[in-house]
Parts: structure tokens; C-alpha cells; sequence
């Protein structure tokens, strides 16, 4: 079946991924989301595995029974590029839970002094699909704007979900140490040290090269 367990060290076949488009010259994405926690939305029971959405026929991704209550559950998405599915009857959308707005990059960009979409503009080619993992999406992201990463905060975005996938783990410990405004359903699971921004620094000053004084 398409809906498969999520296996630690497989997911470079299917990364969840974003798309950049360029519409009149202005930067926005797409989503395309394969990896995704469980629930069971008949006795709240929370799969302890992510799974992989492998493709769907005719937007069925997949059918499982819950192990807790054995309710038949059955998740569709929402077609080619994934930015939703539903656990039977009831939606996840990724732009909510896995904090991948666009408006969020507008705010990274504007604390970053406009570096973070020159660097996505950079990366787009008219020519090509223009898919970014989520990890790639941050290292760019964080690159930009001299936000280092320690990769060991832990998020809730909703509480049907007790964990979330390590890439979008890190996507929004950028997003949190950048400053973003993040909504208020975001918890901190674990926060990590406080790292030191890296304005002002060498490898700033290296990044920023190309700026006017």
C-alpha cells in the first residue's frame, strides 16, 4: 500500500519537500509533505510511528486499523503536492501544524535584513521543478540569516501529536531562534542551550560580502 511505516535512515526517497514558485517576479511555495504522524480520531490513541505517504490512487493513501480501539481509520490527501490529508473525516494541514507558511519566511526575511529570499530567489531556475527538502529549506534559511541550529529542540504544534518529524523539528527551532512570532498552539517540548547569533561575527561579515557599507 502507499501508507507505509516510516523507517529511520529511508526517508531520502520520500523527504517532505516544498516547491518555489515565481509568480511576476514575487517568491512563494508550494507544499509537498510525505512523512506524518498518526492519530487515531475515534479514542485519541497516537501512533507511535510517523508513516510515508508513497502516492495515492485516486486520493486514498492508505486504510489501518487502530491497535487501541480498532476503529477502521482511512487517510486520503489532497492530491499531486501534498499540503493536507485527512485521518478519515478530519484534516491535518501542514501549513498549520508543521509551521510552513510562507508569511513566516516574510518575517524570518524582514529580521534578516532581506538575505533569506535573495538566497531562495537564488536557488530558483525558471527551468526547473525548484523542490527544496524541509532540511534544505533550513540550512538556506539559517545560512541567510546566521542562525545556528543545535537540531535537538522539540516541538508540539498540535495535540492530537505528541512528536513531530526531525526535519520540521529543526525547521522550527530556526523559525524560534530567529524570533519569528509563532502562534500560540506552538509548545516547547525541549528547549535546548541558547546558541549565539552569528551577526556581527567573521563569518558574517564573509556571508555579507556583497552588502554596501
Amino acid at each position: 500500500m502507499a501508507l507505509d511505516y516510516y523507517i529511520p535512515g529511508t526517508r531520502g526517497g520520500f523527504p517532505n519537500r516544498i516547491q518555489l514558485v515565481k509568480t511576476d517576479e514575487v517568491l512563494s511555495m508550494k507544499l509537498d509533505i510525505t512523512l506524518f504522524p498518526l492519530y487515531c480520531d475515534g479514542c485519541g490513541y497516537f501512533f507511535p510511528h510517523f508513516y510515508i505517504n508513497k502516492g495515492s490512487r485516486h486520493q486514498i493513501v492508505g486504510r489501518i486499523l487502530c491497535p487501541s480501539c480498532a476503529r477502521p481509520i482511512e487517510i486520503t490527501d489532497s492530491g499531486t503536492m501534498v499540503d493536507e490529508i485527512k485521518v478519515n473525516d478530519n484534516p491535518i494541514n501542514f501549513q498549520k501544524v508543521y509551521l510552513l507558511d510562507w508569511s513566516y519566511i516574510e518575517q524570518a526575511n524582514i529580521m534578516s535584513g532581506g538575505h533569506i529570499i535573495k538566497a531562495l530567489m537564488a536557488r530558483y531556475n525558471k527551468s526547473e521543478l525548484n523542490y527544496l527538502t524541509i532540511d534544505e529549506l533550513t540550512m538556506i534559511c539559517s545560512f541567510a540569516s546566521c542562525i545556528q541550529l543545535s537540531g535537538d529542540m522539540k516541538f508540539q504544534t498540535d495535540t492530537r501529536f505528541r512528536a513531530l518529524p526531525p526535519d520540521i523539528n529543526h525547521w522550527i527551532e530556526f523559525l524560534y531562534r530567529c524570533g519569528v512570532t509563532l502562534p500560540s498552539y506552538v509548545t516547547v517540548l525541549r528547549k535546548d542551550h541558547d546558541i549565539p547569533s552569528l551577526e556581527g561575527s567573521a563569518i558574517w561579515r564573509m556571508r555579507h560580502m556583497d552588502e554596501k557599507n
